[in-house]
């Protein structure tokens, strides 16, 4: 499946380049664009870090408290991600 690339101007008018991954509703930070798996209150986008994303052109990816969460193979998806979306 192709995915088109953003630069997250269509879904986040405010240009926010910052993405917390696995964020929940309790650490939701403010001026970053926060994305968890589940649809927590908050949550600017849900969004599974293992398969393709569909932006790039950030300049920062933050994560704490869910790498260890994820397979081997999930959290090398989430690396190869995080990478290509810089």
């Amino acid at each position: 499946m192709l995915v088109k690339q953003l630069r997250l101007s269509p879904e986040n008018p405010k240009g926010i380049k910052k993405i917390q991954v696995g964020c929940s509703a309790q650490n939701i930070l403010p001026d970053w664009w926060n994305v968890d798996i589940r649809p927590f209150p908050g949550i600017d986008k849900v969004i599974d870090v293992t398969k393709p994303w569909p932006f790039n052109g950030l300049e920062y990816v933050y994560g704490e408290h869910f790498l260890e969460l994820l397979s081997l193979e999930g959290g090398i998806a989430f690396l190869n991600n995080a990478w290509k979306s810089l």
